[in-house]
């Protein structure tokens, strides 16, 4: 579910260049990307259900005291973050925050990269600007065909994780990322070598290596927000010389590949983790601390199914 909505937050920067395209003025489009991610944050809060075992156990803890107090009883009951002084310290935001610069967050930054290339490829083809808008429709289906192959990957983790508790290793949401993570250097690679403009090759060829780009970033983890906006900041500044840096006749042929490069490093460590991913996370204290809220959600489940059964058994006898 989180993939969902983190798609539909990923969409809203080609949905602003296919708007911009018509040729808004630019409080136009920062109102459209402004609706489009409030609409994606209601759509989170009212129909995603809380998940951190930590979170659940205090709701879990107000609850029974809430019921104790009815019976007029005093129940010594906390949940783990209700006993925790100063919750939110400067090093707990910083830990936080550096997270997803480690994951995905330069993956994004090729993407925003890659882009800003889009005038000036296109513009070979004498596409006006809001052609270059429409250039970017690719990418959105493309996103959406990312998160519909994913679906059965994830009905299959939850029927077996239904069947049987803690059998479903974390590494299995790698096993189809495994095949579209290099679909990212793929198409930036592909991308590259067909935006030599009409006299090599129909305008259809970058657009089509744009859209392999969109599954392959589409495909990976979007809890990444803070990461993706920031690096695409950054790479805002430096994206245009970039383009512009290399002489004929490859002024943006050599930028692309470059990108497709990176992406090649960075989409290595997606089997690596599969394969060693169990060796890694007993080293990682992170990983021991997840699987420690895990268990204790897990303990938590059992208490309330034999307290159910307990209280179904005593009023039948």
């Amino acid at each position: 579910m989180l993939t969902d909505f983190a798609q539909w937050e990923d969409s809203s920067s080609n949905l602003h260049q296919i708007h911009n395209g018509a040729g808004p003025d630019a409080e136009s489009s920062f109102l459209v990307q402004i609706i489009w991610g409030a609409l994606a944050q209601l759509l989170h809060l009212f129909t995603v259900p809380e998940t951190r075992s930590s979170v659940l156990l205090d709701r879990e803890a107000k609850i029974r005291r809430k019921e104790a107090a009815k019976e007029g009883k005093e129940l010594n009951i906390w949940g783990p973050n209700e006993v925790i002084e100063n919750r939110l310290t400067m090093k707990g935001i910083l830990t936080i925050w550096a997270r997803p610069f480690w994951l995905l967050g330069f993956s994004d930054m090729l993407i925003f990269i890659f882009l800003d290339s889009y005038g000036k490829v296109f513009g070979q083809w004498d596409f006006q600007t809001y052609q270059v808008g429409l250039a970017f429709i690719p990418i959105m289906i493309a996103y959406a065909l990312a998160w519909i192959s994913f679906i059965p990957w994830i009905r299959r983790d939850v029927k077996r994780g239904t069947k049987s508790p803690g059998s479903v290793a974390p590494e299995s949401r790698l096993e189809w990322l495994l095949w579209t993570v290099w679909l990212e250097p793929i198409g930036l690679i592909g991308f590259a070598w067909t935006s030599g403009g009409p006299s090599k090759n129909h305008w259809m060829g970058p657009m089509f290596f744009s859209s392999l780009i969109g599954i392959g970033s589409g495909s990976a983890t979007g809890g990444n927000g803070f990461a993706r906006d920031m690096l695409a900041g950054i790479a805002a500044i430096f994206a245009g010389p970039f383009y512009e840096h290399f002489k004929e006749p490859y002024t943006l042929e050599y930028p692309s590949t470059i990108l497709a490069c990176i992406g090649v490093a960075v989409a290595v460590p997606v089997p690596f983790l599969y394969k060693y991913g169990p060796q890694i996370r007993k080293s990682s204290k992170f990983a021991q601390e997840l699987a420690a809220e895990k268990q204790t959600t897990n303990l938590k489940h059992q208490v309330r199914d034999e307290k159910a059964q307990t209280t179904e058994h005593i009023e039948n006898v």
